[in-house]
């Protein structure tokens, strides 16, 4: 690859069991020097991401397949266990880029590897099984109470926009005194609006 620059986010050479590379941004690079051995040699210093199964508690059935965790875990590497340049967004970016490769991730959480702890310690849950926002699972908005449900957890994956306009939770649906042929406006994306129920990462 290309020689990467402090503040680039970039893929790096693991070792068994590690089955994937590691990714981190670049906080350091230093000149280089040669070792002991005669040989050149050049150090940098990175601050880790770490993905969902690497942290204390293991991937949660709500963390994306692309998703990764700012971390306060920092190391010095060689510069040539570097592999390639790759994009780490913020959800929002993320859900709204119309360019996403196998080397696009996103991050919404920071992980203090020393402590265990994840910021913030509370996060928006949605849907009856009250879990957050995961962006692989679609949802769609009820237009009665503005709560949003897992397509999966409603038992209609793969449902069309026409057969989602109008969406009523069936709680809704037992207490719904709306007006007659009112027609709410359809919301079939991501979570916009926060709800009050809360859990841990």
């Amino acid at each position: 690859m290309k020689f990467a620059a402090v503040g680039d986010n970039v893929l790096i050479k693991s070792e068994p069991p590690h089955k994937q590379p590691f990714l981190a941004v670049i906080k350091e690079i230093h000149e280089p020097s040669v070792n002991g051995r005669g040989e050149r040699a050049q150090n940098m210093v990175v601050n880790w991401y770490y993905r969902p199964n690497e942290v204390w508690g293991g991937r949660k059935g709500f963390h994306g397949t692309m998703e990764v965790f700012e971390s306060d875990h920092c190391d010095t590497c060689d510069v040539s266990t570097l592999i390639s340049h790759c994009e780490v967004l913020s959800l929002d970016d993320y859900l709204n880029s119309d360019y996403l490769t196998n080397q696009t991730f996103f991050t919404r959480y920071f992980y203090s590897a020393s402590k265990r702890e994840f910021k913030p310690d509370r996060v928006m849950v949605y849907c009856s099984c009250q879990l957050p926002f995961n962006p692989d699972q679609p949802m769609v908005m009820c237009t009665g109470c503005e709560e949003w449900y897992h397509l999966a957890c409603l038992g209609i994956q793969g449902a069309s926009e026409d057969k989602l306009a109008g969406f009523v939770c069936e709680h809704c649906h037992k207490r719904d005194d709306r007006p007659p042929g009112k027609r709410p406006k359809l919301e079939t994306q991501h979570p916009r609006q926060q709800q009050p129920n809360c859990r841990p990462p």
